[in-house]
């Protein structure tokens, strides 16, 4: 038997079946009794790996700016514009298999890209997967994969997976073409995207188009609008990140001397007397 685990341990250890392998020399160690008895242990352990490693594997290919944001470290309230029922909605990840989207908004700073990842984070915990673009590489990755001849695989990869998100999105005015482009990506998906702008999905057309917008480009527009903000959850973020910390629902209070000149200090009782005897006299007078 003792041979017989030593092999199971190389072999184990030969398939980078770590976790697995030292649950077999946990046992042999601690003499356990017969191998029967820590089957449960030696499958939990496989289980546990096999997940770990699967997990690993989809924050290696997400290439999330931020994997460690969790939505658990969110800073909501009103004043922040993230309410803590609306993170409860979207903790799960089940949005994206309901083919949803998030929209969120905010100014510089605000805090956009962090929450996007969380967002993803979560539907990576979830067992879900996720591709990561902004705009302008997006734009820049498929007409590479286009001149390379390999676009039926990249449309294959936005295809396939979870959610997909488009980050900094209206910010910079599209050239021949690339609206064409968004377009064959939202219709290639029912959903499952989430989207980053510090506008409002009504000044993206201006941002796209230009001022000058043929027929052609409005109706193109039109139509990738309505795929991805109509069944949006929208979430306007508002003030900076960096004001806000965990539990508070409001930045910090903006000095007294800011808003308004301190107030007089108050007078002894003996003075507001005289004071007020005195305004009685000039009344009469």
């Amino acid at each position: 038997m003792g041979a017989w685990r030593d092999e199971l341990v190389r072999a184990l250890r030969g398939l980078r079946l770590k976790a697995t392998a030292d649950a077999v020399e946990a046992l042999r160690a601690d003499g356990g009794g017969p191998l029967a008895d820590g089957l449960g242990e030696l499958v939990a352990a496989l289980q546990h790996g096999s997940v770990t490693r699967a997990l690993e594997r989809r924050f290696r290919d997400a290439r999330l700016p931020l994997p460690n944001a969790a939505l658990e470290d969110a800073w909501t309230g009103l004043v922040r514009g993230l309410p803590p029922a609306v993170v409860a909605q979207l903790a799960d990840g089940a949005w994206a298999t309901r083919h949803e989207n998030v929209l969120i908004t905010s100014e510089c700073g605000g805090g956009k890209t962090w929450l996007a990842c969380a967002l993803a984070a979560a539907v990576l915990r979830a067992g879900g997967t996720v591709v990561w673009f902004h705009q302008a590489d997006f734009l820049a990755a498929w007409a590479s994969a286009d001149a390379a001849g390999s676009l039926a695989a990249l449309r294959r990869r936005l295809a396939s997976a979870t959610v997909v998100v488009l980050e900094e999105l209206g910010v910079e005015p599209l050239e021949d073409g690339d609206l064409a482009v968004l377009r064959r990506l939202v219709e290639s998906r029912p959903g499952g995207f989430i989207l980053t702008s510090p506008f409002s999905p009504a000044l993206w057309p201006g941002h796209w188009c230009g001022k000058t917008t043929s027929s052609a480009d409005a109706y193109t527009t039109e139509a990738i609008l309505r795929r991805l903000v109509n069944p949006a959850h929208c979430i306007e973020l508002r003030g900076k990140a960096t004001e806000f910390k965990p539990g508070n629902e409001a930045p910090p209070p903006v000095p007294r001397s800011s808003l308004s000149p301190p107030k007089a200090k108050r007078l002894p009782p003996s003075k507001r007397k005289a004071q007020a005897a005195g305004k009685a006299g000039r009344a009469r007078a």
